[in-house]
Parts: C-alpha cells; structure tokens; sequence
C-alpha cells in the first residue's frame, strides 16, 4: 500500500516566525526610542545660553567691565538681564571673573537698619567710635579696621548682615540655597571728596575691595550702581553741588519703589573727620529726576535689596533676558 504523504502546516512556523521578528523590531524601535530620547535630554542639557555672547560697546546691554578683566556688566536704563530665581525676579548685575554671577533682588526688603543702635559694643569693636548711630562696616574683619584715619577692630557683624544670612537666607527656597556661591563682598569704606579732582571710579573700586567679607547674602556695592549707569555724570560717588556722582540711565532706577536703599559701603566726609557711622545708600531726587549716592547714619531705615553670587556651574537653559521670559538657571 502506498503511504500518503502528508503536507506539512506551515502556518504555525509563519505565524511564530512573525512574531520572532516583530519582536525583534519592537526592542529594536524601544531601544533606538529610548537612545533617541536619551540623545535629546542630553542634547537639550548641553544647551547653555552663553550671556556673554550679547557684548555690546555702546548703548544698553552687557559690557566687558573696562576696569576688571574678564569680567561682564550690565550697564543702561533698560537691559534684558532678568533671571527666575528663588521662584521670583532677579536681575544679573555682572558676570564675575570666577564664573559666578553677582544678582540683585527685584523684590524689594522693608525698612531695615544698616546696624541698630548700640548693637555693636565699642569695647569689642574698638572701630565703632559712635554706637549710638550704628557702625559703618557691614561685617566683621581680621585684624585692624582702618578708614580716612580711624583704625580699630570689627569683631562682629552688623545687624542687617546678620539678618540677611540668617532670618532672610533661611527663608530662601532649597534650590537656591544650591545656587548661591558663598563668597567675599567688598566691605571698604569710601571717603567722599567733594572738593577734590583725583576721585574717580578706580579709586572707589580700590577702596571698596580694601575689606573684604565672606558670606552668602549682601547688598549692592557704591560702584556697582556707578558701573551700571552709561550717564556721562557719574564719574565716582563724590558729589559737588549735584554736579557730579550722577548716575542715570540706570537699570537699577527700574522699579524704583522707593526713592532710596543701602549699599554695603561705609562713608566718612573728608579725612578729618571723627565719625564713621554713616553708609552710601542709593537714591532717586525726583524734584531733579537724578539718582545719585547720599550718605546715612547707619542706624537710619532704609529699604534692603538683597545680592547674591550664584554659582558658575550653573546653567541658563532658556529665556531672553527680558521681565516677560526671564532665563531660567539649572544647577
């Protein structure tokens, strides 16, 4: 008897077959998904906005500091120099030679004293000759303090120096925290000559960076408001009649809520005299529609804008700069 033969079913082998490869294809199509994604997130990291990509030499915008090198600043009445951080506004003031960034609040602090009255006793703090307005130096310092003839020790901080690094800095969000870059400030005193011609913004900046203070949490420096004007007036802090010390077209009139804040710099008139217990502070004559530098005793109230340096690992992974898509930092 012949045997039949009996065809063989070759459906199921098609059919398992089909299924080998397109599941091959699928954890081929995932993995090149997820190396494409991969490619992206690292494509997207990689993207840093360079600020210093946007120098300009006239006009508003970021200079090259003509008396620091390497360093940057925004100078101007109107400049694109918003960041988002601590979840609300700051503006970049420069682009320091170590990377970091030197930031000022938009967010303005209530009246507070550059030093309380009496907070620092003479017999630690042999510098501060009249406790009673309040001492001049915003920190401690090593050694002695000297300043247009007076010199003498600060072993303590000033009241708003230890309120801005303890009550305020606390308060700040966890991720600035990370940010911040503790840092010197420059705490030196300058004299204000009205009657003399070699004052001038080296001399000021020489005269700030004579102290210097390691912290996370200051204010604005006198020459940080002279380098920021392009107002052919503000040649140095020292005054003559209104003539001199002038300091608009100036971002930081922007937003102005009131007409005046502290620096973090001593002042004293003249090298003869006896009291150092007055600061520079930042104000805005409207009778004149001037902004200038005036001094006050410390222990005055006055409106604070906080400064910080961020650190120079951080990122500015979007935004233009303006108050409506400010940059946005990562770290």
């Amino acid at each position: 008897m012949r045997k039949i033969k009996r065809r063989k079913n070759y459906t199921n082998y098609i059919v398992i077959a089909m299924i080998g490869v397109l599941s091959c294809m699928g954890i081929g199509y995932s993995y090149l998904q997820e190396n494409l994604n991969l490619n992206v997130v690292a494509t997207k990291k990689d993207q840093r906005i360079d600020i210093t990509k946007y120098v300009v030499t006239s006009g508003d915008g970021l200079y090259e500091d003509p008396y620091e090198n390497g360093r940057y600043v925004y100078r101007g009445g109107s400049v694109d120099n918003y960041i988002w951080f601590n979840e609300e506004l700051w503006r970049i003031i420069a682009k320091e030679a170590d990377g970091t960034y030197k930031v000022v609040s938009e967010e303005w602090l209530s009246n507070h004293s550059f030093d309380d009255a009496n907070h620092r006793k003479v017999e630690n703090n042999t510098f501060c000759t009249s406790p009673q307005y309040g001492c001049n130096v915003y920190g401690h310092v090593d050694g002695l303090y000297e300043f247009a003839g007076q010199s003498g020790t600060v072993t303590e901080d000033s009241s708003l120096a230890i309120y801005l690094n303890g009550g305020y800095y606390n308060g700040l969000t966890d991720t600035a925290k990370e940010q911040i870059q503790t840092h010197d400030f420059y705490i030196g005193g300058i004299i204000d000559r009205p009657d003399e011609e070699n004052d001038s913004i080296i001399d000021n900046i020489a005269s700030e960076k004579a102290y210097t203070w390691k912290g996370n949490v200051g204010t604005l420096n006198t020459t940080d408001t002279l380098r920021s004007s392009t107002d052919p007036k503000c040649i140095s802090v020292s005054m003559d009649s209104l003539q001199s010390g002038i300091c608009n077209n100036n971002y930081l009139r922007e937003n102005l809520m009131y007409d005046y804040y502290w620096t973090m710099n001593g002042v004293t008139r003249g090298l003869d005299s006896t009291k150092y217990d007055s600061v520079w502070y930042l104000m805005y004559n409207y009778s004149y529609s001037e902004m200038s530098l005036r001094a006050g005793y410390a222990n005055n109230l006055y409106p604070i804008r906080p400064v910080v340096y961020l650190k120079a690992e951080i990122q500015f992974t979007s935004g233009d700069g303006t108050k409506e898509n400010p940059y946005i930092i990562t770290l």
